[in-house]
């Protein structure tokens, strides 16, 4: 009978164990003014628009599961005309590890 409760309670804690998900990764893409991926067939302005069309582009080209996307501003703007000189800011996303190598080879970077 001892067994018995013994065996619940590892089969009840091994199951919960197994229902945590694993911690989410910070990562962050410095923007660009033009050369960014999700930006190429639309008019990015606003960070508004720029939300969306990141979003779109992590949901339905990379097939990316994230959270938590905002933009921080980590340096002044770059003084060129290049569409690859970067405004300064970061846009910022939680995802799960599973996701690491996609958002890497996407211009992505681990906090």
């Amino acid at each position: 009978m001892k067994y018995r409760y013994i065996f619940l309670f590892l089969l009840v804690f091994g199951l919960n164990a197994c229902k945590k998900d694993a911690p989410a990764i910070e990562f962050y893409y410095p923007q660009t003014y033009c050369a960014d991926a999700w930006c190429q067939n639309i008019q990015c302005g606003s960070e508004d628009i720029v939300k969306q069309a990141v979003s779109t582009y992590l949901t339905n080209t990379l097939q990316v599961e994230f959270s938590n996307l905002h933009f921080t501003t980590e340096s002044a703007p770059d003084v060129c005309n290049a569409c690859s000189c970067k405004t300064g800011k970061w846009i910022r996303i939680s995802a799960s590890d599973a996701y690491k190598a996609k958002l890497l080879e996407a211009g992505f970077k681990v906090e």
